[in-house]
């Protein structure tokens, strides 16, 4: 009998896949990221569906004022909650040229890259599930969640 709920429990499990969360821009803040809860979306374009990391996912203003677009499904714009919503502001990469000629006093803003040694990365696109891009690990960005 336990073995029998065992059995259901890991099927019940299996067939909740969490959905990772959805990168949207927002015109409102450019430079501002959204990590969107998958399940707070109500509306994808079908952009997503038929070449998934192509192209920039915007927040439909319309939606994002009051909740309503009047475009609906054949919006080319994300509707969702983002209430809760992470809000991101990543970083860019410096010109290197001028890092390279930075007085000491200003080498705390000099961003840290990877080491060169490490080679080719495999890197996914926002908004894609597997690493299909190869960039050299010396033109990556270090970070603390690679720490």
């Amino acid at each position: 009998n336990n073995n029998n709920n065992n059995n259901n429990n890991n099927t019940a499990a299996a067939k909740r896949v969490r959905r990772p969360p959805v990168h949207v821009l927002s015109r409102a803040e450019p430079g501002l990221v959204l990590l969107v809860a998958y399940k707070r979306i109500v509306h994808l374009p079908e952009s997503i569906a038929s070449a998934p990391g192509t192209t920039p996912l915007y927040l439909c203003d319309a939606f994002a004022q009051d909740g309503t677009c009047g475009r609906g499904a054949t919006c080319a714009d994300v509707h969702a909650d983002v209430a809760q919503a992470k809000r991101l502001f990543p970083h860019r990469r410096h010109d290197t040229t001028n890092v390279n000629n930075a007085k000491t006093a200003m080498a705390p803003s000099v961003p840290r890259l990877l080491p060169a040694a490490l080679g080719m990365l495999k890197v996914a696109v926002a908004n894609e599930a597997a690493a299909t891009r190869r960039v050299a690990a010396g033109d990556c960005l270090a970070t603390r969640a690679l720490e």
